[in-house]
């Protein structure tokens, strides 16, 4: 009987480990939804998905970088911005930003959250 309850034991605890396991996959990992604009991930975290299944893209097209951030947006044709007076990126929170148009170059750290652009 002790044998048998300690078979059943370790065969529940496998188990139970297998589904742990399978839940803590990054890949199955349910991300939000990108608000358009938004910054969906950096080199090293994704934030969100751009749709409804696809992965935040990380190609050249989709890349912004200033001296101390590079993320990746949904949207590879934002705008280039028109002068340096206007706002470029807004950090709402250490993982959220959107970007309102792309620069050359942009202002760093950022200005009560937001970066502005040191070359259009």
């Amino acid at each position: 009987m002790a044998v048998s309850m300690g078979i059943l034991v370790c065969t529940m605890v496998l188990a139970m480990m297998t589904i742990v396991n399978t839940k803590s996959d990054t890949d199955v990992i349910d991300l939000p939804r990108c608000a358009p604009g938004g910054v969906c991930g950096t080199d090293e975290y994704e934030y969100c998905k751009c749709g409804w299944d696809v992965p935040c893209p990380s190609t050249d097209e989709y890349r912004f970088e200033t001296p101390g951030f590079t993320g990746y947006t949904c949207e590879k044709d934002i705008s280039f911005c028109t002068d340096t007076t206007g706002w470029a990126i807004v950090f709402h929170s250490r993982h959220e930003a959107r970007v309102i148009c792309r620069c050359s170059s942009y202002t760093w750290p950022p200005s009560e959250g937001i970066v502005y652009c040191e070359t259009i």
